[in-house]
């Protein structure tokens, strides 16, 4: 299992990026171009722990949101880290729209 680690700034309070992140995860599991099939989040504070699919593959992973930046940590199986640069870059363009409202690639 390896660990990646992503930071991704924004210029929101802590709140409204928390509240823009949550009002778009429906949105997140229906438009992800069939890499992700399923998101279960869990919330507790500004921190989300969450499990997905990615390519028929359960990971885990957390989201915290902090006063100017959203760090996010998923564990990745060992057969997914060949993709890791792929899905870190998706996740992040993912993360972004989130943050902007704009609709998921």
């Amino acid at each position: 299992m390896s660990k990646m680690t992503l930071s991704i700034p924004h210029q929101f309070t802590r709140e409204e990026a928390r509240r823009r992140i949550q009002g778009q995860m429906g949105q997140l599991r229906t438009q992800s171009g069939g890499l992700i099939a399923q998101v279960d989040e869990r919330w507790t504070g500004d921190t989300m722990a969450f499990t997905a699919l990615v390519l028929n593959t359960p990971i885990n992973g957390q989201m915290w949101v902090e006063d100017r930046l959203v760090r996010v940590e998923v564990d990745l199986p060992w057969f997914l880290q060949a993709i890791g640069t792929t899905l870190g870059k998706a996740l992040e363009t993912r993360t972004r729209a989130m943050l902007e409202n704009r609709k998921l690639a």
